[in-house]
């Protein structure tokens, strides 16, 4: 089994005439006509969204779009999930009138509107499942402009344990993360390859998903430190920066210091994290099996699965793990 086969699998992207992307965006239009209806989240009238659901390598910003993607995405690294074949991230812009629980109004208007769905409101965002193969997870933002006519964001969630806001930049860190990983496919495939091994090596550790690293934290660690020479991706390559990249992990979350960045309003990223040990464990295992070539062990049965199809190879009984 190789790098590179176990890349092309789980790699996804969003393409705007895609079949994906057309399902996707129907998806969006649902939860938008609730948001839309007159009276669901302002009284007595109509909340009306604009959508920015262009192609996700298009790096123009569009600042007066209301709905835009966010995370994986929208900077090409998402990887597919082996219970959902879309789990996207969006973010939506609301006006400036709407009051501090603007979450729970929207997150019961889509709950009484979409009871076929299940709706879940959570710490940082609300999450629609379809029960299809399709999951969006809905961040708030509010917005307005200041005395000096700049454009003030408001992230709205309730990370504290409290319904509260904070200043946020969420357009702005799709530009810095699209800009680091601009026209180097190689840290695209080295991050996508990285976390699927990481959840992989967290379902082996049987570490809890508070204890995972999450996908920003990971972006803000490569975006400052890891830097590989502009290279086609292959099997040395690969493994050699996926190597580097788990030492610059593992310097970073044994340093003791936050993972955040202050310019982008990112705070601490590791807030959900209660044992440190078990998020520096999951990097250590993904860094021994790739120094000792055994990366079967870091792929999800069903990728290997997969692979082996293609590849004509029966694996009855299951062979994972034997291979290099």
């Amino acid at each position: 089994m190789e790098l590179l086969e176990i890349l092309d699998e789980i790699s996804v992207g969003y393409n705007n005439n895609g079949e994906k992307s057309t399902k996707l965006k129907s998806k969006i239009n649902e939860v938008r006509k609730v948001l839309e209806s007159k009276g669901s989240i302002l009284e007595n009238r109509n909340l009306e969204f604009r959508m920015d659901l262009r192609n996700e390598n298009s790096s123009s910003s569009y600042p007066n779009n209301q709905i835009f993607f966010q995370g994986s995405y929208a900077i090409s690294t998402a990887i597919k999930h082996d219970s959902y074949d879309v789990d996207a991230d969006l973010g939506f812009y609301i006006s400036e009138e709407i009051a501090r629980d603007a979450r729970k109004k929207i997150y019961t208007s889509l709950k009484s509107s979409l009871p076929k769905y299940t709706v879940t409101l959570k710490k940082p965002c609300i999450e629609i499942d379809f029960k299809d193969g399709y999951k969006i997870d809905v961040a708030i933002y509010s917005r307005f402009r200041n005395f000096n006519n700049d454009d003030i964001v408001y992230f709205h969630n309730s990370i504290d344990g409290m319904e509260t806001v904070s200043q946020a930049k969420p357009k702005m860190i799709v530009e810095s993360f699209k800009a680091y990983l601009a026209n180097e496919p190689i840290k695209r495939s080295v991050i996508r390859l990285m976390k699927h091994f990481m959840k992989n090596a967290q379902k082996n550790l049987r570490i809890d998903d508070t204890n995972k690293l999450p996908s920003i934290s990971l972006m803000l660690i490569a975006s400052e430190k890891f830097k590989p020479q502009n290279e086609s991706p292959n099997e040395e390559n690969l493994n050699n920066y996926l190597i580097d990249l788990c030492d610059i992990t593992l310097g970073e979350l044994n340093s003791g210091r936050e993972i955040s960045d202050k310019y982008l309003l990112i705070s601490n990223t590791l807030y959900k994290i209660t044992d440190i040990q078990d998020t520096i464990n999951i990097v250590l295992s993904v860094k021994n099996n790739l120094k000792t070539g055994n990366i079967s062990t870091l792929t999800s049965e069903t990728v290997f699965q997969k692979i082996m199809s293609k590849k004509k190879i029966d694996t009855t009984p299951s062979i994972k793990g034997t291979m290099g």
